[in-house]
């Protein structure tokens, strides 16, 4: 499934930010991996209850905060442009545009297992490394990491970069979502092509073969998100 952030659906539109639906769960194999973009207005804020729902942020771009919600106040925690966010079930919390100019955070969420568990946050320059020939990967979130913080079903967070002309090879996953931030190229799941740009959002289901083709003389850069059934 591919979609463009230009036809997403916009679910929701206040004084204090807009909220657009790139992936419902219930188009997915499994009914439950979604992807969102909330734009912030200045000074704008939400709230997100304390539900079932694992949620894993990235802010494209902004400057301002995250609350995790507690009885007795709130624990905040400054995030700018490339911070990550891990909320697992069952965590009440807030983010708040504090920050000059827009603010434009993504959101992949499914439903987990509301065992409990903790937040946490990093920055892409935390994030490790990994290098091969035509291709970076920059593991924000690692099996891991997500496990020790309480996750059930998210299972990695990824910043992929392809040099110019490249091609990360054919390869399946559970399930994953790709959204697209630079260059332009096309994936090729099983047998269909869908063509890309920033702000284009790929859907691919359980143990579907795909690769991703970069095919300009610059960078190609995306987000992946993984789950579990």
């Amino acid at each position: 499934m591919h979609v463009h952030l230009s036809e997403a659906r916009l679910l929701e539109k206040t004084r204090e930010a807009a909220e657009y639906e790139l992936l419902n769960p219930n188009q997915t194999k499994n009914r439950n991996a979604g992807l969102k973009l909330f734009v912030f207005e200045e000074g704008g804020q939400i709230k997100f209850p304390a539900d079932g729902m694992e949620r894993s942020y990235y802010l494209l771009n902004g400057r301002g905060s995250f609350s995790l919600e507690k009885t007795t106040g709130a624990s905040r925690t400054v995030i700018d442009s490339d911070t990550a966010i891990w909320v697992p079930a069952m965590k009440a919390h807030r983010i708040i545009n504090s920050g000059e100019g827009p603010f434009r955070l993504l959101l992949a969420h499914c439903m987990g297992d509301a065992n409990g568990g903790r937040s946490g946050s990093v920055t892409l320059s935390q994030a490790r490394i990994t290098e091969m020939v035509g291709f970076i990967s920059r593991s924000i979130w690692s099996p891991d990491t997500l496990r020790s913080l309480g996750a059930s079903k998210t299972v990695g967070v990824d910043l992929e970069t392809l040099t110019p002309r490249s091609t990360l090879g054919s390869h399946e996953h559970e399930e994953e979502i790709l959204y697209m931030l630079r260059g332009r190229g096309y994936v090729l799941v099983e047998s269909k092509r869908y063509t890309v740009r920033p702000g284009s959002m790929v859907y691919t289901g359980p143990h579907l073969r795909h690769s991703v083709h970069n095919t300009e003389n610059d960078n190609f850069q995306y987000l992946v998100f993984e789950f579990l059934p």
